[in-house]
């Protein structure tokens, strides 16, 4: 009988054991997946997941793990974009310096190594002058974005229809030389904001659109009230821009058309500066273009205390 019963014993002490280890690798299977998963991670696999099964204690850690996950493969995702938009910024700005030093340099040298006539040093120094201002001009520029960053500005009520009429006042010659039809309306009486920085928002805008038309094109500025939202619409029939070119056009020194806008004197940041100035009064700007078919730039208010 005590054999029996050591015997007995024995089996049912190795089939709890048995049980024991089946328990604790199950309970312990999602800590060794948590644990898999955080390694990859580690290495650089931000798309590997938990599985969810059942609805108990495990499954809500695995959810949590998950979301944990999806927060951190955005952060990555954000920094790389961040990290690539930054890059792009250096090299375009590089870019845009080497071109009128090797200017300045070139004339410069023209001048002091070279026998040339009264005229000819008057002409090289126009040139050198002429690369000192657009290099003088970027330096504005950027110091316009740096101080839009620091949200110093200061608000005040502002007649629609005079922001629309200084605008046409201001680009008329342009339009008229590139023979645009400039045409604006209002629905709205005013707005609240910046006026010397809602009217270079709209004449930045504008001049955009007037650069894309050809001669006997049309340029249409509206401002309306849209599910209880005050927006400015600016629409053109000008050549459009690819989905590609929409991606990057509020990107420092990124030209759609960079040898039109050598040409016409642009440094690639007034679209920048655009996007500025609307984050500074609570506001979005998009774009919606087709090749060939026309630009509508769109500014929508959020903020209900400034579009009031």
């Amino acid at each position: 009988m005590t054999s029996l019963l050591f015997l007995i014993g024995i089996l049912i002490s190795s089939l709890l054991a048995v049980c024991l280890i089946l328990l604790l690798n199950r309970i312990f299977k999602p800590l060794g997946q948590i644990s898999a998963a955080s390694q990859s991670i580690v290495k650089g696999d931000y798309a590997n997941r938990l599985p969810v099964t059942g609805h108990d204690e495990l499954a809500e850690m695995a959810v949590s793990f998950n979301d944990m996950a999806d927060a951190i493969e955005h952060q990555i995702a954000q920094l790389a974009d961040a990290a690539a938009q930054k890059q792009r910024f250096i090299d375009n700005f590089a870019h845009e310096l080497r071109t009128p030093l090797t200017s300045i340099y070139g004339y410069a040298e023209y001048i002091q190594k070279a026998a040339i006539t009264d005229e000819d040093k008057l002409e090289a120094t126009g040139y050198i002058l002429s690369e000192s201002r657009r290099l003088q001009n970027i330096a504005y520029r950027l110091l316009d974005l740096a101080s839009l960053r620091s949200g110093e500005i200061t608000f005040a009520s502002v007649r629609m229809k005079d922001l629309f009429q200084n605008m046409a006042e201001s680009l008329h010659g342009k339009a008229a030389e590139k023979q645009v039809v400039l045409t604006y309306e209002t629905e709205f009486d005013r707005l609240t904001g910046d006026r010397d920085l809602l009217q270079s928002l709209l004449v930045n805008l504008t001049d955009n659109a007037i650069k894309a038309c050809e001669p006997g094109g049309s340029v249409k500025l509206k401002a309306s009230v849209k599910d209880g939202k005050k927006v400015i619409m600016v629409q053109d029939n000008g050549k459009g821009m690819t989905p590609e070119q929409l991606n990057h056009i509020t990107e420092a020194f990124y030209r759609v058309d960079k040898a039109r806008s050598s040409a016409e004197g642009g440094v690639g940041l007034g679209l920048s500066i655009c996007e500025q100035i609307a984050a500074c009064h609570g506001a979005e700007l998009s774009f919606v273009s087709q090749p060939g078919a026309g630009t509508t730039s769109t500014i929508t208010f959020y903020n209900s205390l400034i579009s009031r």
